[in-house]
């Protein structure tokens, strides 16, 4: 398939986005810095001796605290935010409150922690309920993802401040082999040479910091959606229990030794770029059913010429698994677009609706939503290929018949397994 410039529309306007972004965050760090700064020496010379671990006395140290704390906000934002920003609310003295953060706050931090009760609760107490407690688990889902925004801005400019002196350094050093040393001398040239580097350090620091952070808020999505998809009962108080233990440890162990508490943060962040690809589509897949379950979709669903939304099973060998995209009839099969990383150019793929063994693509009814199966008449057997999302419930008939399949009203529902999920 020839690839069309106009296909790369998305993937423009993503990039376009990212650099205003960046270019927002670098030139309006001033502030904030300025006051973290502040902040810094308030600790240094705060009569508790625990607040001392808030003034770095190295670079080193910054930077890994700064990613700790990154990490902890990413992976779960509420706890994050709670647990660092009591510390830090407690350490700071009443002058100096207001240079803190709006979500360190203590009006703020009062009503996190009403939400974090709320939410251990649907964890512990009303796990037994099981599907009854999906809109919580679909709140949860949604609180994660608001969280991470909220708290996005600001995080990734303490965390760009810690490595822009550090880049700083590194760029001057490089324009030594490229300017020659008579001319970087000289005031004028050399001021703005050197303002240059430190506007240039701290955007870098904050591309460097926005893909951190992405990464590791995705990777820490993947409970939330395991909780919110997973039948058994008591995995989601492991799951979250788990989380917020590890939280608690990188941030623990920073306070006591904040270059352990960094390594450990940095392999983290280092795991999740590894699997962001997995994690992107289950976030995406995440977001998608919890916002149909959330707004009860199913109740005014209509099919047009849209297309019907749907998410790739691992069965498709050309499909990776939960692939989001929108499947469309032609001629005797089916027509799947996607966008891959929902920003890169479409891909189209063809799929018959009676293969050669004599298998036919159905519609079917699944535990949760419908979905999309290859049938082999001799056994019966089902072999999953899409999974529609929660707006299509009691819509089967709709499906079918603009899809023109045959919606197969007896089947039995796939056994829910981990494989499933985590591949």
């Amino acid at each position: 398939m020839q690839i069309q410039w106009k296909d790369w529309n998305r993937f423009i306007i993503f990039m376009a986005i990212a650099i205003i972004a960046i270019a927002s965050l670098t030139f309006s760090s001033a502030e904030p810095v300025a006051a973290q700064t502040t902040l810094q020496e308030s600790y240094r010379v705060s009569p508790h001796q625990a607040c001392h671990a808030l003034s770095p006395q190295d670079t080193a140290t910054y930077v890994s605290e700064q990613l700790s704390e990154m990490t902890g906000k990413a992976v779960s934002p509420l706890l994050g935010v709670t647990v660092i920003g009591w510390f830090r609310n407690l350490c700071t003295e009443a002058e100096y409150k207001e240079l803190l953060p709006w979500y360190y706050q203590a009006d703020f931090l009062t009503l996190s922690v009403v939400a974090l009760l709320i939410l251990a609760l649907k964890d512990t107490a009303l796990a037994p309920l099981g599907p009854l407690k999906k809109p919580l688990d679909a709140f949860g889902e949604i609180v994660h993802g608001v969280g991470g925004l909220l708290v996005l801005p600001t995080t990734v400019v303490y965390f760009a401040d810690s490595i822009s002196y550090p880049i700083t350094e590194t760029l001057t050093s490089l324009s030594h082999w490229i300017v020659p040393s008579a001319y970087a001398v000289e005031g004028s040239f050399s001021n703005q040479l050197s303002h240059s580097f430190v506007v240039l350090g701290q955007s870098f620091g904050v591309a460097i910091g926005l893909i951190l952070f992405c990464a590791i808020w995705t990777f820490g999505n993947i409970v939330e959606v395991i909780v919110f998809l997973c039948p058994i009962v008591f995995v989601d108080t492991i799951l979250i229990g788990t989380r917020s233990t590890a939280i608690s440890f990188v941030l623990g162990l920073t306070y006591i030794n904040p270059i352990f508490g960094g390594i450990l943060a940095l392999a983290i962040a280092i795991f999740s770029l590894w699997c962001f690809g997995w994690a992107f589509r289950l976030l995406v897949y995440g977001i998608v059913y919890s916002g149909d379950w959330l707004g009860r979709r199913w109740r005014n669903t209509r099919l047009d010429d849209g297309g019907v939304l749907a998410f790739s099973d691992r069965n498709i060998p050309r499909l990776g698994n939960r692939l989001l995209g929108r499947i469309y009839p032609r001629d005797g099969e089916l027509i799947f677009m996607y966008y891959p990383y929902l920003v890169l150019p479409k891909k189209l793929i063809s799929i018959p609706t009676t293969l050669t063994n004599g298998s036919q693509v159905n519609v079917a009814s699944g535990r949760l939503t419908p979905r999309l199966v290859e049938v082999e008449p001799s056994s019966d057997a089902l072999l999953e290929l899409f999974h529609l999302p929660p707006r299509y419930r009691t819509r089967e008939s709709l499906v079918a018949n603009y899809l023109n399949l045959t919606w197969k009203t007896k089947t039995e529902a796939a056994k829910w397994s981990w494989r499933s999920l985590l591949s």
